[in-house]
């Protein structure tokens, strides 16, 4: 499938990148230079660790920023539907976790950006197989259908939580001392879902 955007080099396994979810492998050479504590993350991934990508959306008219990443995390919360948020482990951007308390900073400043691979886009989808994978994460632009907080409506902004893959609510309007991560383009909706515009990176 042809991708137009700033970056075509990205390989996104599946053509989608609510659905790209590559494997850990052992056996694979490194791809790229990173090393993380001293154990190589990157064997089995498609694409330098924090590269970044970007895709057109039609349907919206906006541009979306996704990076390239491997997940990591101790958690045992288990995976949920929608594109959710996690958080920076390192200073190159390269890993994430769903924990802000495993996050560089173990505080909401860590925020990445919010996960693509979820359990409604991808049903092999489990806690278990994500450790170690690789995973494309949006770190700027439209997001359709994310994790969001309950009573958000539109224009509401969203920002890290201590809980793993749901933000926190602040109000439009209202001074926040911790860093934004996105605003709401629609009320929320279901079980605190809706689209969303992250502000992290342009």
């Amino acid at each position: 499938m042809a991708y137009f955007g700033f970056n075509q080099e990205a390989q996104v396994t599946t053509g989608n990148v609510r659905t790209t979810q590559d494997l850990y492998d052992s056996t694979a050479l490194p791809t790229g230079p990173q090393i993380i504590s001293s154990v190589q993350v990157s064997k089995g991934a498609k694409n330098t660790l924090g590269q970044a990508y970007y895709e057109y959306d039609a349907t919206s008219g906006f541009w979306t920023k996704y990076r390239y990443c491997t997940f990591s995390s101790s958690d045992t919360t288990a995976v949920i539907a929608y594109p959710a948020p996690v958080f920076w482990v390192d200073e190159y951007n390269s890993v994430v976790t769903g924990l802000m308390s495993e996050s560089i900073t173990t505080t909401q400043q860590s925020i990445a950006g919010w996960m693509m691979p979820n359990t409604t886009d991808l049903t092999t989808l489990t806690l278990a197989n994500l450790k170690t994978s690789f995973v494309w994460v949006a770190v700027g632009g439209f997001v359709k259908n994310a994790a969001s907080a309950a009573s958000v409506t539109l224009g509401d902004w969203l920002i890290g939580s201590s809980g793993a893959w749901v933000p926190v609510r602040v109000a439009s309007g209202t001074a926040s001392g911790y860093r934004l991560a996105a605003y709401a383009t629609a009320a929320v909706a279901g079980t605190y879902y809706n689209d969303i515009f992250i502000v992290l990176e342009t």
